[in-house]
């Protein structure tokens, strides 16, 4: 197999995404696989809630913003808009959810491994 430059490690276009439709919100989003840096920053702010009743508050909200992107990769949610996003229909933020976990390969007990890892 073909030894890759950093050059070319570089340029690969790794990030995969998807689109869903989500006819409660009357259109689709896209779903983006988290870049190592978005990875961390998730495994940081979960980690960080170990121990305290936050740990599992808002955690579809969370995850879904470091994963749903606009149509250049830009995220659509800061930290600010999470308690927000939450308070949307739990069923679309499940199916939501499930997608990103699915393309993102971080199952519920790979989350459960990063809060028990902290």
């Amino acid at each position: 197999m073909k030894k890759l430059t950093a050059a070319e490690i570089l340029s690969a276009s790794d990030i995969e995404r998807i689109e869903v439709d989500v006819p409660e919100w009357g259109g689709t989003v896209t779903i983006a696989v988290m870049s190592g840096k978005q990875r961390d920053s998730y495994e940081q702010q979960l980690s960080s809630r170990q121990g305290t009743r936050d740990t599992v508050d808002n955690l579809r909200a969370l995850y879904l913003s470091h994963c749903l992107v606009d149509d250049a990769g830009k995220l659509l949610f800061t930290q600010a808009d999470i308690a927000a996003l939450g308070e949307k229909s739990g069923t679309v933020l499940g199916r939501l959810f499930n997608e990103a976990i699915r393309i993102n390969a971080l199952g519920l007990e790979g989350m459960e491994d990063i809060a028990k890892n902290s």
